[in-house]
Parts: structure tokens; C-alpha cells; sequence
């Protein structure tokens, strides 16, 4: 069956995985840069805090808040993490499911081919047939 826009059902999926695809191998990458960005500069906070014993400020109303925000910075980037290493699953799916309707859409061409020489040898035959 062809689509409004030409192409088969096939096709048209096949199209959409590579789409897919491609769309996933870019996101790995951005996501890779961002996470190594985040995690450098959680890094940096960290290893530049200053120890409030130095300064008349009571270090106790400050900890509290502090461990908790460092807390939540962590659970935000193991769970990016977690979700970045779940991307390369998604792309060799994506990949696998391209490469299967690839195969597909051969195959449905190659049978288009064969019943088009098929009747264009049964046309000739009754030409011959009809002309002796």
C-alpha cells in the first residue's frame, strides 16, 4: 500500500527509525557534554568551599541546608546519569528496527520487480502468441 506522500508502509517506518536513530546519536552526544559539564562544575563547587570555622558564623544553620542541597545535586546527577546510560539501549534498538524495515522495503521492491518482468513476459508471450 502507498502512502499519500509516496512509499509504502514500510518505508515510511523505515524512515522514522532512521529519523530516530539519528536523533538519539545526537542526544547521547549533548547529553554526554552536559552531564561532564554539570559533574565538573558540582567539582569546582565542592572543592571551593571554604570552611565557615574560619569566620564568626554559626557553621550549624548553614550544614544542614548545605548537606541537603549537595544531597539533591547528587540524586539530579546520578539520575542523568542512569538516563544517559539507558541511551545507547534506545540507539541499537533504533538501529535494529531501521535495518529490519531496510530489509523489508528490499524485499517488497525486489517482488515488485519480479511481478513487473512477470507481466511484461506474459504481455510479450500474448503479443507473440496473438501475431504467430
Amino acid at each position: 500500500m502507498f502512502w499519500i506522500f509516496g512509499g509504502t508502509e514500510n518505508e515510511r517506518k523505515r524512515d522514522l527509525y532512521e529519523r530516530l536513530y539519528s536523533k538519539l546519536e545526537n542526544l547521547y552526544e549533548k547529553m554526554g557534554e552536559k552531564i561532564r559539564v554539570t559533574s565538573n562544575n558540582v567539582d569546582n563547587y565542592s572543592s571551593s568551599m571554604i570552611s565557615l570555622d574560619s569566620f564568626s558564623i554559626p557553621e550549624d544553620e548553614f550544614e544542614s541546608s548545605q548537606k541537603s542541597v549537595r544531597n539533591q545535586v547528587m540524586v539530579i546527577e546520578q539520575n542523568q546519569i542512569s538516563d544517559f546510560n539507558k541511551i545507547p539501549n534506545a540507539i541499537f534498538s533504533a538501529r535494529q528496527r531501521y535495518e529490519y524495515y531496510s530489509r523489508l522495503v528490499e524485499e517488497e521492491r525486489r517482488q515488485r520487480e519480479e511481478e513487473e518482468r512477470s507481466r511484461r513476459e506474459e504481455f510479450e508471450n500474448s503479443v507473440r502468441k496473438f501475431f504467430g
